[in-house]
């Protein structure tokens, strides 16, 4: 008998956490948004996620915006964008930027929770990782780590790219923080920026005060993935080697300049005439590249568009320099464990 009774109450316990879990995702979700983020010439440069916090007013993190010109926001299940006005405030050690989007309307700001969430208690992340727009998922925090410059919540419930600026909150659907990164290679190794870093840097931010887009060797915690532009670098762009018309490719040097290893690396390759796109294209490399040294690759580009850009730069035997007319920019990277 005692042991039907112990069965029946975690079954009861089992549904009323499932139902708590289904309350805080109807609550929350109006809250989330898509991120999308371009440089000066539209061309997406990544996703990321955030969440309202006033009319207008979303936050993020630092990484998701560093390096790009514009970009809009889109509500979880809507069709509607709204333009990202302009930065009020951003933050590289606390790995927070504050965006004022086009009136939408909405008033389901997301609150604060009223103390520090305990080790061991339950939370839950919202976000859009790797793209799945509007992924709810579960865990607890798993410990408090004080870094030099920062404090992180280290957390269980999943974090992927895409994740990072979605709301981490509590069971009472309260913000306890940001989720920023993850250690690659690790289980459960996930971490979320404090929610009164968010108070702090909401209450710098003054509607209309834009200030500039960051642009910057970002240098993130606990050796996280990281979506810096700068700290890799294109280099050496070779001539452009044209086998058929509509076969060609093009080699180049990848330089990492971070005192850790890289072993992924997301490129944008823009073919240009007169300073306007013709034709890109976004790869991803598993490739490792040591701590200050440099790898080449080689990658095949549209003949069609070459021809067509960077025609005056032909040299004969199937060859054209790549000056002027064929750009490749640095996306996205990952360290190795």
């Amino acid at each position: 008998m005692s042991k039907i009774i112990t069965i029946i109450f975690a079954l009861s316990f089992s549904i009323i956490n499932a139902n708590a879990s289904v309350e805080v995702a109807k609550k929350i979700f109006p809250s989330t948004v898509l991120i999308v983020m371009e440089d000066n010439q539209g061309i997406i440069l990544g996703y990321g996620s955030g969440f309202l916090v006033k009319e207008n007013i979303v936050v993020t993190n630092h990484h998701v915006i560093n390096g790009a010109k514009s970009g809009y926001v889109k509500f979880i299940n809507e069709d509607e964008i709204y333009e990202i006005e302009g930065v009020l405030a951003h933050n590289e050690n606390r790995d927070l930027a504050v965006l004022q989007i086009s009136f939408s309307g909405k008033s389901n700001y997301i609150t604060y929770a009223t103390s520090p969430p305990e080790i061991g208690e339950e939370i839950f992340a919202l976000g859009n990782p790797m793209g799945l727009e509007g992924t709810f998922s579960d865990g607890i925090v798993s410990g408090i780590r004080n870094y030099e410059d920062a404090t992180l919540f280290q957390i269980t419930a999943p974090i992927s790219p895409g994740n990072s600026g979605g709301p981490v909150v509590n069971s009472n659907s309260q913000l306890i923080g940001v989720a920023t990164s993850y250690l690659t290679g690790g289980q459960n190794l996930n971490f979320a920026v404090p929610y009164s870093y968010v108070k702090e840097i909401i209450n710098i931010s003054k509607i209309n005060n834009f200030v500039d887009f960051p642009n910057v060797d970002y240098q993130n915690f606990a050796n996280k993935d990281s979506s810096s532009t700068n700290s890799l670098k294109a280099m050496h762009i070779g001539k452009i080697e044209c086998i058929y018309v509509s076969s060609c490719s093009v080699g180049f040097s990848i330089n990492n300049t971070t005192r850790n290893v890289i072993d992924s690396v997301t490129f944008k390759l823009l073919i240009e005439a007169e300073n306007s796109p013709v034709d890109y294209k976004v790869v991803t490399r598993d490739i490792v590249i040591e701590s200050k040294l440099s790898k080449r690759i080689e990658i095949k580009v549209s003949g069609d568009a070459i021809e067509y850009a960077c025609s005056s730069n032909y040299q004969g035997l199937n060859r054209y320099k790549s000056d002027g007319c064929l750009k490749v920019e640095i996306i996205d990277f990952s360290f190795k464990n």
